[in-house]
């Protein structure tokens, strides 16, 4: 039987003819095909399955090189070292503590946005690797999109309030700069007082390397200040630890933290408070550690007590003598209707001159 060109050959015993075949590197063609976009979909699928969510305290390190996925409070003040450009903090879920390291590149795109950047006291969420290393866990932030973080709204509070039951907890206090002090390198301490007591503001250097630089009236004495941050103990003392250097900020109208009262005012209820008093020196009594000046305003009499160094400091334009007026602010002290009044630095005392004459 003959074959048309075109036409496929016809089976010579039945006449049938048959399906055309399909070629080999067709078939390895379309295999290979197949296989990448099947490694696609699951790549795609891998990628869209979230890290599972483990309690820090069921971390081991048989979990080594494993994503997780962990929630909880940064529970100590991110590091941000400049050379390496490396991002670590520590998270606490109630179950336990794991430190939590962002390497430079990602560190560099979770720094981008502010709103992102984790601050002690935050809720966070993120997926990591467990690390394991020395009987040591970490994990590492490989995808900066993972992690989420809350920022609790702070509690306007008075200074006096704060016990050690606020420990962890965001604060917002108004008061006045008492004093500034830098007992280390890269730490900066505000003592902060308003009318009821006085708290340490603690601003760490990493806060203003993550954040920008505080606002310069911050760190003047007699400035007022509102300030929010997150409470932490110092020896069992409240403290309040500085989490954004914008959580700082001078305001426009003075806190008044030493309400002006006469002696007369002066009562049981009032121990433990700064007053401001003026009145006349009556006498003074030089002593090993300082002075005794007698205050009398008219209303009664209350006893100043300098330290030695502060003598000395409102000393220094003249010596104390019995008729000179003087302001004085300090802490209220005393029992039974003897009360002393303690100024606490050099602009709590200041002489205002002699007292008025009067016509007999």
């Amino acid at each position: 039987m003959s074959e048309s060109p075109g036409r496929r050959k016809a089976c010579p015993h039945c006449g049938a003819i048959p399906s055309p075949r399909l070629s080999l590197g067709w078939l390895k063609y379309a295999a290979v095909v197949l296989g990448a976009v099947g490694l696609l979909i699951v790549f795609l699928l891998a990628g869209q399955t979230p890290a599972p969510l483990v309690s820090i305290a069921d971390l081991s390190p048989t979990m080594d090189s494993t994503d997780v996925r962990v929630e909880g409070t940064v529970s100590r003040q991110p590091d941000y070292d400049s050379h390496t450009g490396l991002l670590s903090f520590s998270v606490d879920d109630g179950t336990g503590e794991v430190r939590i390291v962002v390497p430079g590149e990602e560190a560099d795109v979770l720094c981008a946005r502010q709103d992102r950047v984790p601050r002690l006291g935050d809720r966070i969420t993120l997926d990591g690797t467990v690390l394991a290393r020395e009987g040591f866990l970490s994990l590492t932030v490989r995808v900066p999109g993972s992690v989420s973080v809350t920022r609790p709204e702070p509690t306007l509070v008075e200074i006096g309030a704060l016990t050690p039951g606020w420990d962890d907890r965001p604060v917002e206090v108004m008061g006045v700069v008492r004093q500034v002090r830098r007992p280390i390198s890269g730490l900066t301490i505000i003592a902060l007082r308003d009318g009821t007591g006085v708290v340490d503001i603690v601003i760490p250097e990493q806060v203003t390397q993550l954040t920008g630089d505080l606002h310069p009236g911050v760190l003047v004495v007699g400035a007022s200040l509102r300030v929010h941050g997150v409470v932490t103990l110092w020896g069992g003392a409240p403290q309040i630890v500085l989490t954004d250097a914008a959580g700082a900020a001078p305001l426009p109208v003075g806190v008044e933290f030493a309400p002006r009262r006469t002696v007369e005012q002066i009562g049981r209820e009032s121990v433990g408070q700064f007053r401001q008093l003026l009145g006349v020196i009556m006498d003074t009594d030089p002593f090993s550690a300082g002075m005794e000046l007698e205050l009398d305003d008219g209303t009664g009499v209350i006893t100043v007590l300098l330290s030695r160094d502060l003598a000395d400091l409102v000393a220094a334009d003249g010596p104390l003598v019995p008729g000179l007026r003087m302001e004085v602010v300090g802490e209220i002290t005393g029992i039974g209707g003897e009360w002393n009044i303690i100024p606490e630095t050099g602009m709590d005392v200041s002489i205002v001159g002699r007292p008025e004459l009067t016509l007999a």
